[in-house]
């Protein structure tokens, strides 16, 4: 199973019972202290005694403090940034530790020049991972041919190549009296590269018919 630690921020991979009898064990590791000592790894050992038997348990904490991801508006030209500190935590080059595992983050700003036959009144976006729908946004704010959508997702990948994984994006407009109209989707495989506020055209059929901005940002884990 999985989850998050509210307290800590503590993500649980996989948890395992050995079997159905297994007692429970306590043990306690301060993951703050490992995380403020920069430590990846560290190993807690115990012993369990039962009656005449006694069990010697070995448990390895790691660790890796993986910030947000943090854009920021340049006033000067209207664009986006990453905010430059995070540079280095965000390196998107492969490594033997870190292999195709990671964390994956996709984000959804705005669109530009988008054509319909009817009026773009009520536009929304449905985003896809790997098929499965992960966001549906609301209407958008400021609709007409560029409306905002400043929507996000992230995914934990693990156990197969990055680019097997895909992202979706299709721009829809709500019709009251009859079915929503597609404007046009866009189709991608996840890579290592980053992206930042990058324009994404979008098809009906090879037409264009207008432009997604789109971030994307690839964090390694290396014990994943």
């Amino acid at each position: 199973s999985s989850g998050i630690n509210a307290e800590y921020g503590v993500r649980v991979i996989d948890r395992k019972t050995l079997s159905s009898d297994v007692n429970w064990l306590d043990m306690e590791h301060n993951v703050l202290d490992q995380i403020r000592r920069g430590a990846l790894k560290e190993t807690t050992h115990k012993t369990h005694a039962e009656g005449s038997s006694a069990w010697n348990i070995t448990v390895d904490f790691w660790t890796f403090l993986l910030p947000d991801i943090e854009l920021v508006s340049d006033n000067t030209t209207s664009s986006l940034l990453l905010v430059p500190s995070l540079f280095s935590q965000t390196n998107c080059t492969a490594s033997p530790e870190s292999g195709e595992h990671g964390v994956f983050s996709f984000f959804l700003h705005h669109a530009q020049n988008l054509t319909a036959e009817d009026d773009l009144d009520d536009i929304y976006a449905i985003i896809k991972f790997d098929g499965a729908t992960v966001i549906t946004t609301e209407t958008a704010a400021s609709s007409g041919d560029s409306p905002r959508f400043d929507v996000k997702f992230e995914k934990l990948l693990r156990g197969v190549e990055i680019t097997e994984h895909t992202v979706e994006i299709e721009i829809w407009d709500w019709d009251r009296w009859s079915g929503d109209d597609l404007i046009g989707a866009a189709k991608f495989s996840v890579s290592r590269s980053m992206k930042i506020n990058e324009a994404t055209p979008i098809y009906i059929d090879d037409s264009p018919h207008g432009a997604l901005f789109i971030s994307t940002v690839f964090r390694p884990v290396p014990f994943l």
